[in-house]
């Protein structure tokens, strides 16, 4: 079974690194500079301790601290820190500190991620499986499959039921997630990401995949990964790499569609979004696919909803931290574009892809079709710490015209429409096809 498909722990689930342990010929040479080399990180991972503690003290938008002994946390966490056998305990430690706060934009990002020219292969491998899926009615479903992948010419088809990855049944990883989040909006997005974490790797890995196809039969398939799909979008300042997967279109009735995975790569994303709408202004309908979308750039997201608002002193949104309020305020284009607007969204948008959805909605610009996002959204900020590692910490809250807060609670849609196996086995795509009905008759 290739690595790719081997089981990963939860907290291992968005950021895996596979650290190399060098020997040498001389054990006991070795063993006294791997001591003093720790010695000196565990002297960083403290420093690092104690800068995020103090950080989320100053900064985190509720003075309050939710309510938490702030104090007591580190005076029972921080004797665990002092004995931390190796950096990546000491990383578990810290998220240890920052997991009672409950919310998202909140983690430890290690400093392999930052080193030299990688890709995302620091973070799960550029290879992936070639299909999406979505929880749909409890199970996990195949909601779309690329064409040229192996996993196509394999058979794979949407609708089906994906029943165990490698040794691991799905469900079991579903009842682990489900303890952590039990009651939290963003459920669906955290497992959903766990799974398409054990099912990535080095393109050419491959592992055995039990469906159940169409006809309710079993089938175990040795998926092959393939290359991950979008523009490869370097690392840049304190933001990681990235890739975005852009795509734009016509479909039948005069009707632009535009979907992409996150806002990030602004000399990309950016000119890729304004010559798709320059050649929709005078489309009948323009649909925005934010399903998938987890976030990036606000600021990217800001500058397309100019697109769509005309008048000028209109809110996206309200981003409030500890001691003040911003109303953000969308610029409108020149030449905006005036028609009916469709946004799909499920329960993998976050973040800026909430921030744009929600604000849309709100001022009325734009009718929402899908599920329920995925209520991880918030003001995010990097800090490097003194061991290398980058800390990303919320430090103010995304609240909406109507003052709900969007972390824990999303963004519904105007239109529910959910995927079922049915439609998906029938080829159908619930959220588009109630878009494009409401387009189509507008």
């Amino acid at each position: 079974m290739s690595k790719a498909f081997m089981r990963m722990s939860i907290a291992a689930a968005v950021l895996v690194f596979f650290l190399a342990t060098f020997y040498s010929l001389n054990i006991r040479a070795a063993q006294q500079e791997v001591s003093a080399s720790r010695s000196d990180e565990r002297a960083l991972d403290l420093a690092s301790f104690d800068l995020v503690w103090k950080t989320v003290k100053e900064t985190y938008h509720d003075s309050m601290l939710a309510g938490l002994d702030w104090q007591g946390i580190r005076d029972r966490l921080r004797p665990r820190m002092e004995s931390a056998a190796s950096s990546e305990e000491a990383r578990s430690v810290i998220g240890e500190v920052l997991a009672p706060l409950n919310q998202s934009h909140f983690m430890v990002i290690p400093r392999e991620y930052y080193q030299g020219e990688r890709t995302d292969s620091a973070l799960s491998g550029n290879g992936v499986c070639g299909f999406d899926v979505r929880l749909v009615d409890g199970k996990v479903v195949v909601t779309s499959v690329r064409d040229d992948s192996p996993a196509f010419a394999a058979g794979v088809r949407p609708g089906w039921e994906i029943v165990r990855i490698g040794a691991v049944p799905v469900r079991e990883t579903m009842e682990e997630i489900a303890e952590l989040y039990r009651g939290r909006s963003r459920f669906e997005f955290e497992f959903i990401h766990t799974l398409y974490s054990s099912l990535s790797g080095e393109i050419g890995d491959s592992g055995p995949v039990l469906f159940r196809d169409g006809e309710n039969r079993e089938r175990e398939i040795a998926i092959v990964l393939v290359k991950r799909p979008g523009r490869y979008i370097p690392a840049y300042g304190n933001l990681g790499p990235a890739f975005v997967d852009f795509e734009a279109k016509r479909l039948a009735g005069d009707v632009g569609y535009i979907r992409f995975n996150g806002f990030a790569g602004v000399t990309y994303l950016s000119p890729a979004f304004n010559g798709a709408m320059d050649s929709l202004r005078a489309a009948k309908g323009v649909i925005v696919d934010l399903r998938g979308n987890s976030g990036g750039i606000g600021g990217i997201a800001l500058a397309m909803a100019g697109w769509f608002v005309a008048e000028k002193g209109r809110s996206l949104a309200t981003i409030t931290s500890r001691d003040r309020a911003d109303r953000i305020l969308v610029v409108p284009r020149s030449k905006t574009y005036g028609g009916p607007l469709a946004v799909l969204v499920d329960g993998l948008t976050a973040s800026a892809a909430e921030f744009l959805s929600g604000g849309l909605q709100d001022l009325g610009r734009a009718r929402l079709f899908g599920v329920r996002t995925a209520g991880f959204s918030g003001q995010g900020s990097l800090l490097k710490l003194p061991n290398g590692d980058m800390l990303m910490h919320m430090t103010a809250r995304h609240v909406r015209a109507d003052g709900t807060d969007v972390e824990g609670n999303g963004v519904e849609p105007d239109v529910e429409a959910r995927p079922t196996r049915k439609s998906l086995l029938e080829g159908k795509d619930a959220a588009l096809d109630a878009a494009l009905e409401w387009l189509r008759g507008s």
